[in-house]
């Protein structure tokens, strides 16, 4: 899928004349995500055989990632993730333990996040991601979708819990489990 107008067609669920099966390589797709759903029912509707392998994360680490053996990845990142843009975008991390998983080769993405990375202002880091974005964008190699939301019920009894916004994977809310405490009546 080195095409543009090849990674536009999937993305809007259209079946390109190329392509007849995708390998899709789902990491920690516990969850049920809509919007990839919706992708995916569109895509088998266009007529495209779909071989989807769910797969967790430390699996994928050793095995599929680093040979870039899918034509489609979903993987489920948190928040928290850091969110480097030269990690993620720059050329140098095509292949083996990068995590270019796209394997985008773009000189004005390798530049921008380059400077990203040297940028200590933090308005100007942000007028940078958002280059990046628009070419990340305007290439069509990656989408994201946002927001997957757990939720988890909490005895009244226990108190101290808090996740506050931060909580974005199902791991995260026992974060703070040491500040979690029950106030029992003795008799």
């Amino acid at each position: 899928m080195k095409s543009v107008q090849t990674r536009t067609d999937l993305i809007a669920g259209k079946k390109p004349d190329s392509i007849k099966t995708l390998d899709i390589l789902e990491v920690n797709g516990t969850q049920v995500d809509p919007a990839y759903e919706d992708f995916k029912t569109k895509l088998t509707q266009a007529g495209i055989e779909l071989k989807v392998r769910q797969v967790k994360l430390k699996d994928a680490i050793l095995q599929d990632l680093p040979k870039r053996d899918y034509d489609i990845l979903y993987i489920l990142v948190s928040e928290d993730t850091s969110r480097d843009p030269y990690q993620m975008w720059n050329s140098t991390q095509r292949s083996g333990d990068g995590q270019n998983f796209a394997e985008l080769a773009n000189a004005d993405v390798d530049k921008l996040t380059e400077q990203y990375r040297s940028e200590g202002d933090v308005a100007k880091k942000a007028d940078l991601i958002n280059k990046i974005n628009a070419i990340i964008d305007k290439e069509k190699v990656a989408v994201e979708y946002q927001n997957i939301q757990s939720t988890y019920a909490i005895s009244d009894k226990v108190k101290g819990f808090s996740v506050g916004s931060l909580c974005s994977c199902e791991s995260e809310r026992f974060n703070r489990v040491n500040q979690w405490y029950m106030r029992e009546k003795r008799i």
